[in-house]
């Protein structure tokens, strides 16, 4: 019965929201992909927002501070890792060729 009501469903590329590559080529931060439903004798179809404003500030707000949160926790990953290349360079030093 669905197949008789959806005209075409387009999938869009992904997006990451940080756009940093990391060394090993693989983007990093939150990844958001959007998606459209055109349904016959209808079109596009959009899902109504049912939320109160004051919910889609909430969500937003706590969106916002997690995104931060993530971000803080990889720059002092990125730097605890960093830290430890060092100490076992230290430790164990390439010879020189």
């Amino acid at each position: 019965m669905l197949n008789e009501c959806v005209d075409k469903v387009i999938v869009h590329e992904g997006e990451w929201s940080d756009g940093y590559t990391g060394k090993n080529g693989r983007p990093r931060g939150s990844r958001t992909q959007q998606v459209d439903v055109y349904l016959k004798y209808i079109g596009k179809f959009d899902v109504p927002d049912s939320r109160s404003a004051e919910e889609i500030e909430a969500e937003t707000a706590a969106w916002g501070k997690a995104e931060q949160q993530r971000k803080e926790n990889r720059e002092r990953m990125r730097e605890y890792v960093a830290e430890k290349r060092a100490a076992q360079e230290t430790e164990n030093p390439k010879p020189a060729a």
